[in-house]
């Protein structure tokens, strides 16, 4: 049976041909190769063997990682390389990223919140390192108060990287408008790039660079970030939403407000549990 033939049945040997007409092409997980009209279920470029009735991975590095057949040329199942990789395609080709919300691929969900969470570690690990030197001295207590400042921290990121509705995502399919949700937690991707703050510093400590020096440019390299946090989330907002110019213009001016807002939320809550904190330990 073709892959055509198979492609129009239903579990219940009901064919849908009219339904299936005007899906995407379906493409070989390994090498991309267009499998519509085939008489086995084997793709002839790679030889991969294909279920029509199952969607193949997204092609993104991070949720392809644990496939060798169709990742061993890519990052051999190595996750960091696989991590990298997909912040790359995030930052460096977000067309090609949004688009995956409009292919009939499957998008894990669990895998999609593990990189989030994952890019959440980096950024609060990073921010935390950045304000060792301005903690020091330390002391017990000041190393308390750190731990005790990491939770507002982790929430803030938590909530500005989770999905806004400024504007309303509309699909034709459920598929679609879940894929655009999954997917949408890779958009935090910038926040992988903020060790370079710290290392920054690190490194102005061991030249010896003077404080005004090192600090101008460290908040320098911290808007960077934020903007290619910015700029990860607009672009898959233009892509994998496919908004109207005037939609992406309003998104790109109202997410940083909503950062903004968050973090003087959780400022306010974080001074107060960190003063409630340093009142305790005197």
């Amino acid at each position: 049976m073709s892959l055509d033939a198979a492609s129009t049945l239903s579990h219940d040997g009901v064919s849908h041909a009219a339904e299936g007409s005007s899906s995407p092409p379906r493409r070989c997980s390994g090498c991309g190769y267009d499998l519509r009209g085939l008489a086995e279920l084997r793709c002839p470029e790679c030889g991969l063997v294909f279920d029509p009735n199952e969607l193949p991975r997204a092609d993104i590095p991070w949720l392809k990682r644990g496939d060798l057949l169709i990742d061993a040329n890519a990052t051999g199942g190595n996750a960091f390389i696989a991590y990298w990789r997909t912040v790359w395609l995030v930052l460096a080709r977000p067309k090609r990223f949004g688009e995956m919300v409009w292919q009939e691929v499957e998008v894990d969900a669990a895998e999609t919140a593990r990189f989030r969470w994952i890019t959440i570690g980096i950024a609060v690990g990073s921010l935390l390192a950045t304000m060792l030197p301005v903690l020091a001295p330390f002391s017990p207590a000041m190393m308390i108060a750190l731990v005790v400042m990491s939770a507002p921290i982790v929430a803030f990121f938590w909530m500005a990287t989770g999905r806004f509705d400024i504007i309303q995502f509309v699909a034709p399919r459920f598929a679609q408008e879940m894929r655009f949700r999954r997917l949408h937690d890779l958009t935090c991707a910038g926040l992988a790039l903020a060790p370079i703050v710290p290392l920054f510093l690190l490194l102005g400590l061991i030249m010896g660079w003077p404080g005004s020096y090192v600090g101008p440019r460290a908040m320098g390299l911290c808007w960077v970030i934020v903007i290619t946090w910015w700029y990860g989330s607009l672009r898959y907002q233009i892509h994998g939403g496919r908004c109207r110019m005037g939609d992406a213009i309003l998104h790109a001016v109202i997410v940083p407000f909503a950062w903004f807002m968050i973090a003087g939320v959780i400022l306010i809550f974080g001074l107060g549990i960190l003063g409630l904190v340093l009142g305790v330990l005197r």
